[in-house]
């Protein structure tokens, strides 16, 4: 390993072996030298960022299936001419 590359092991391109990242070492971690794209500290923060971003959508998807739910719940209890009486108020 050389002091002036990343302390992180990526895959090569198209052979199916291990290279050294090649990129200079800017932050010290756990007794090694990484590159900004692999310091275990921006990993885990980018993943929980995108964690929290899927957690967020997750969220608001199963609300509005909720919603969605209970909005054929209450239309299944309802006759056709209702809503179609009522369909001109509903749209303003």
């Amino acid at each position: 390993m050389h002091e002036e590359q990343c302390s992180y092991w990526i895959w090569g391109s198209g052979d199916y072996r291990k290279i050294q990242c090649s990129k200079k070492p800017k932050v010290y971690r756990n007794g090694k030298w990484y590159c900004t794209i692999h310091d275990p500290e921006y990993i885990a923060a980018k993943q929980a960022k995108r964690d929290a971003a899927r957690k967020a959508k997750r969220f608001l998807d199963d609300t509005k299936i909720r919603r969605l739910k209970a909005q054929d719940h209450y239309c299944a209890n309802l006759s056709v001419e209702f809503m179609e009486n009522n369909q001109s108020e509903a749209v303003e």
